[in-house]
């Protein structure tokens, strides 16, 4: 009852379905950093001010999640290394990677009520 969802092996049931959706977010990140490195070359590390903090943040971040998930995991999962322990404590910097898309995405939704605010002024 008052346990809610802390009860005793609730989550556990979607661990697979977790896993599935980590490799398909991680997937579409490496082609976005693909993508973006294919089309800015090394403007994608050098930008007007120098070097490029955000694009070397995402790549860290990409990097060490894919070295997370398909190297560390299925090593620990054989061996039981603990020593790889402290490396997943960078999947919580992926948190900070959606603030920066969050950042990014301020001025479209300036733009989108911009719009909206016209819309409603034309329809008046």
């Amino acid at each position: 009852g008052a346990q809610g969802f802390a009860q005793a092996g609730y989550w556990s049931q979607f661990d697979g379905h977790m896993y599935t959706i980590e490799h398909i977010f991680n997937a579409i990140f490496v082609l976005e950093l693909g993508f973006r490195f294919a089309v800015l070359r090394m403007k994608f590390f050098i930008g007007p001010d120098g070097i490029d903090r955000y694009s070397m943040f995402d790549l860290a971040l990409v990097s060490f999640s894919s070295l997370d998930l398909y190297v560390v995991r299925p090593v620990t999962e054989v061996l039981n290394l603990s020593m790889f322990r402290p490396l997943r404590f960078l999947r919580f910097l992926r948190f900070f990677r959606l603030l920066l898309i969050f950042r990014a995405l301020l001025p479209l939704q300036i733009l989108v009520k911009s719009i909206a605010a016209s819309f409603t002024a034309l329809v008046w």
